[in-house]
């Protein structure tokens, strides 16, 4: 497997693990099902952003995290959020951009 495709499979391995699923890294991942519960306002989605940025800094130091952001899911399902991340392998690659749909307020049943 290719090196970029190492730290992208680390990005979204860090997105999708939430906090205490690693017993003996409880504090590793972004925790986004439990980030995400609730109502988020413009304000809680920036805040939350800069919050999943420091922990994928922290669990993917191989990846140069640029930028993270929030957005509305673009079918408009309100349930669902996306969740953007650019990042760089290194501090003179271009940078790739990844998205992942997240359900907010806990796994979808249904």
């Amino acid at each position: 497997e290719s090196y970029p495709r190492v730290v992208r499979s680390q990005i979204i391995d860090t997105l999708m693990t939430n906090f205490g699923e690693r017993i003996m890294r409880p504090d590793y991942g972004a925790d986004l099902i439990g980030a995400l519960f609730g109502s988020i306002d413009k304000l809680r989605r920036d805040d939350l952003a800069g919050v999943i940025k420091d922990r994928l800094a922290y669990a993917v130091p191989r990846a140069l995290i640029d930028t993270v952001t929030l957005g509305d899911d673009p079918g408009g399902e309100e349930s669902v959020l996306i969740v953007n991340v650019v990042y760089r392998i290194s501090s003179y690659s271009d940078p790739d951009t990844l998205s992942i749909p997240v359900v907010r307020g806990g796994y979808n049943n249904g």
